[in-house]
């Protein structure tokens, strides 16, 4: 096939938003699309390569893979080497750990399968897993493995059998992924089944482009498509954030937007004149190497300073990616290609070699767990080893929070379904009227409380991490608890709101839930509009059944990854007790302005926290920055016992 450099510039269109995304610069809240936006041009490239060999008769599946291995795998192992140094240095043995499971599973191409079994609410955070990035590569490796011997077996049958084919199974992808959206969202981000039909989508263009449009496009038709592609890739960068539902319909903008630039853009073009500058040009011939140095650069320097990353930094680790990855592309990506330096038994035997050996680095990591007796014995002393075992017991980010049950009339569930509900009625039988706690992840936290406290012989949750009256989301528990309210207010005593606080306050960028927000110098900002929402929801509830909103808890704020930190003395980040008091008063103030169906009882009151409540004797309070451990959960609930017991939690009439 002839070079487009078009195609280059496209790739700079890819790769620039995405290290924009990653490092936090606001304005490109979408700029995650430029994965998808790769999909459609790997798919596109792939399919003209393959198809035009085969056309010649010389296509070979060997060949194929070799070049694939050549193109892949000598800048991903340079950088994974690259990170191991810095996670040795950088990582506690629960990251260390996690690391390593992520080296086995990249040398062995399934990190999307491996990264969509760890995401989950209470997982590490994206930006801390230095390898995450690599699920786009798995998923590509896949497809590269799968694509070639499915366009075999129906090539036969003749082109337009072949597009029929892609055209099925890309309808079948995307509607598999919009499906699955609501239901395993971690299944349609990082799985190849529901990115299929990105890839597809690119297979497709390139089966059109060589079968040869029976009308050629006119000027006027090429300038204005290729534009509005290029329009509709800005806009899914500039316009989508971690909110939008993705990759469903939602990744149509971005990847149509790319197949009417690839189909439309030309030399003649204005878009194409665009894409073929030398600086587009030049960083798309970069960005394979820059897709892989970005990510750890940024993971790595987060673990470091244990909190966001100042934009100055941001911005000096992005220009860095760039030139790590020219030094990448100049020394191992262009003799790598050079098959009269390197012959395809050497391109083997040397993918073999390295990664075993990066496969038994991982597995003796893991085994080790994150080499955590070496780190322990060597690089603590007597002191911080007791606080390690303290942080070890009682801290676990990246497990689910347990959930009190009794075996009896004290349980909980993410949602009202058919288990819930018989329970529910067989309980009601027996005691009477219930306790209710309703509620997000913090809620969770809340409805164990209150459980432990032990404050009626019939307490349930209808408690589920993420979902908050603000923010409907599809699969939340709001709904369906309206209608078992309408069904069972007469077994109600009451019913015990909780929820995260850190989605009543925004930064100055205007996110909610932002570590910016518990800076040093950070300002408070109340999210009037979220707590207008929740408000509202209450007043419904509240009409119904007794109502009490017990307000948002002091977060600790603290990295638990920052040992250095820590060696100062646990203590709750200094901003985040003075933000959620303040919010506290305020939230205080808002209900008392008018008369309401629904009582607020403050939290930060009982719970009376000072800086010091991050360890009480042997406890560590909290599991992670803002969730309390199970130890820190049975001292809150004995003060929440004495609030019950006299009477705060009595709703006016």
């Amino acid at each position: 096939m002839d070079y487009r450099r078009e195609i280059d510039g496209l790739r700079a269109v890819a790769v620039l938003p995405v290290i924009l995304f990653h490092a936090g610069i606001g304005p490109f809240a979408g700029g995650f699309v430029g994965v998808d936006v790769f999909f459609v041009i790997s798919g596109y490239l792939i399919t003209s390569i393959i198809v035009a060999e085969r056309q010649a008769g010389r296509f070979s599946l060997v060949d194929f893979y070799e070049r694939r291995a050549r193109r892949i795998l000598p800048a991903l192992f340079v950088v994974m080497a690259a990170c191991l140094p810095l996670a040795w240095l950088w990582l506690l043995p629960n990251d260390l750990r996690d690391f390593a499971r992520s080296v086995v599973a990249v040398s062995t191409f399934w990190s999307n399968i491996l990264f969509h079994r760890e995401a989950g609410y209470f997982d590490t955070a994206a930006e801390l897993k230095p390898l995450l990035h690599t699920w786009s590569l798995a998923v590509e490796e896949q497809y590269y493995l799968l694509f070639p011997l499915l366009l075999l077996a129906v090539w036969r049958q003749g082109m337009r059998r072949v597009a029929i084919t892609i055209g099925i199974l890309a309808l079948a992808s995307l509607a598999l992924a919009q499906w699955a959206l609501d239901r395993y969202p971690a299944a349609a981000f990082f799985l190849l089944p529901s990115r299929l039909w990105e890839l597809a989508l690119g297979a497709l263009v390139a089966l059109y482009l060589i079968s040869g449009p029976q009308r050629e496009p006119s000027g006027g038709l090429r300038n204005a498509a290729s534009a509005a592609g290029l329009a509709m890739i800005a806009a899914a960068v500039f316009v989508y954030d971690g909110d939008t539902p993705f990759p469903g319909a939602a990744a149509l903008l971005p990847t149509i937007g790319t197949a009417l630039v690839i189909v439309f853009a030309t030399p003649a073009t204005l878009a194409g004149r665009l894409l073929a500058h030398r600086a587009l040009v030049g960083i798309g011939l970069l960005s394979y190497s820059a897709y892989l140095w970005h990510h750890p650069l940024f993971a790595f320097a987060r673990h470091r300073l244990a909190g966001e990353v100042p934009i100055w930094l941001a911005g000096t680790l992005a220009a860095a990616s760039l030139v790590l990855a020219y030094v990448t592309w100049r020394f191992v990506e262009q003799p790598m290609r050079r098959r009269d330096r390197v012959r395809r038994p050497a391109v083997f035997a040397l993918a073999g070699l390295v990664s075993l050996s990066f496969v038994v680095l991982g597995l003796v990591g893991i085994r080790t767990d994150g080499f955590e007796s070496y780190y322990v014995q060597h690089r603590l002393s007597d002191g911080e080893r007791e606080l390690y075992v303290l942080l070890r017991e009682h801290t676990a980010s990246a497990t689910e929070l347990k959930r009190f049950d009794d075996g009896a009339c004290r349980f909980s569930s993410e949602v009202v379904d058919e288990h819930f509900e018989s329970r529910f009625e067989r309980c009601a039988a027996t005691h009477g009227r219930a306790v209710v706690v309703l509620g997000d992840s913090h809620g969770i936290n809340v409805y164990n409380i209150v459980a432990k406290a032990g404050v009626s012989d019939f307490i349930v949750g209808v408690v589920q991490g993420g979902c908050r009256p603000h923010r409907h989301r599809p699969r939340c528990q709001y709904e369906g608890f309206d209608r078992f309210v309408d069904r069972w207010s007469s077994a109600i005593a009451s019913v015990i709101f909780h929820q995260s606080g850190s989605y009543f306050l925004r930064d100055r960028e205007g996110r909610v839930d932002s570590p910016a927000a518990f800076a040093p110098d950070a300002a408070f900002v109340v999210d009037e509009p979220n707590v207008a929402k929740v408000m509202e929801y209450l007043e419904r509830l509240g009409a119904q059944v007794p109502t009490v909103w017990l307000g948002p808890f002091v977060e600790a704020r603290v990295d638990f990854r920052d040992f250095r930190l820590l060696k100062g003395g646990l203590l709750i980040n200094e901003r985040s007790l003075d933000h959620f008091g303040r919010l506290d008063r305020w939230l205080i103030a808002r209900v008392d302005e008018l008369p309401r169906s629904f009582a607020y009882v403050s939290l930060v009151d009982i719970i009376g926290a000072q800086r010091e409540f991050l360890r009480v004797g042997s406890c560590i309070t909290y599991r992670d920055r803002d969730h309390f451990s199970a130890c820190g959960e049975d001292l809150v609930a004995r003060q929440v016992k004495v609030a019950y017991d006299a009477g705060a939690f009595v709703v006016p009439h």
